[in-house]
């Protein structure tokens, strides 16, 4: 695997893969704790999406700060049929258009476990604690404390929405979540999710073992 160490190696896989799609696909691995304090971070797979394995062995990523005024933000612009598993996100700030989130901004027949998220986020709309729209995706054993805010609408402590219309065949799974944060918007708010696409029968979304603490609801 390519090993991330340092904020600078992230910086440089982040280049890499929106220069040249044959590193979207590849599996890197934190070996530490990374601090971002004054360090700029270009959303990894905005341009070539990845698609590959991102482990980051439980580690950290901190102090991350995100001033962006287009859509697809987070550490992760895009992550379509790839794998973000084992990482933290604490202490960060994130601030996008639409689809934008603490760790990830989009997603697409991706898979998310073991993450946790203390960051701010906030945009337009699909806002989320830890991924800002998730299509078509799995998400397990996560847990937020993150803050979201979308101007608009579909702010999320965990996702900012979850939706399976593009694919049918992979519908939205999520399971064992638990969130303590605050969503906050002008239509869609809620501890789980914003914009919850699973009311609607023909666009199956599974959730199962969702837990939160706060006020509102669990779906906005």
């Amino acid at each position: 695997p390519w090993l991330i160490s340092d904020a600078n190696d992230f910086v440089n896989m982040s280049a890499l893969i929106n220069e040249s799609a044959s590193y979207a696909d590849d599996y890197y691995m934190m070996t530490n704790d990374v601090d971002f304090s004054g360090v700029t971070l270009t959303p990894i797979g905005r341009k070539n999406h990845f698609k590959g394995t991102f482990d980051g062995q439980f580690h950290a990523i901190k102090n991350l700060t995100m001033n962006d005024t287009t859509e697809n933000t987070g550490v992760f612009g895009f992550v379509e049929g790839g794998t973000v598993c084992n990482v933290q996100v604490k202490n960060a700030t994130v601030k996008g258009a639409k689809k934008v989130g603490g760790l990830v901004g989009r997603s697409m027949n991706a898979v998310f476990m073991n993450i946790t998220s203390d960051a701010n986020v906030s945009g337009t709309y699909d806002v989320g604690g830890i991924v800002g729209m998730l299509n078509s995706s799995q998400m397990y054993n996560c847990y937020s404390t993150a803050t979201t805010h979308a101007s608009n609408e579909s702010s999320g402590v965990i996702t900012g929405s979850m939706n399976t219309s593009l694919n049918r065949n992979n519908p939205v799974s999520v399971d064992n979540v638990y969130s303590n944060g605050t969503a906050t918007g002008t239509k869609y708010a809620g501890n789980i999710t914003g914009w919850f696409e699973g009311y609607d029968a023909s666009n199956p979304v599974h959730v199962t073992n969702t837990y939160y603490v706060g006020s509102g609801n669990a779906f906005g």
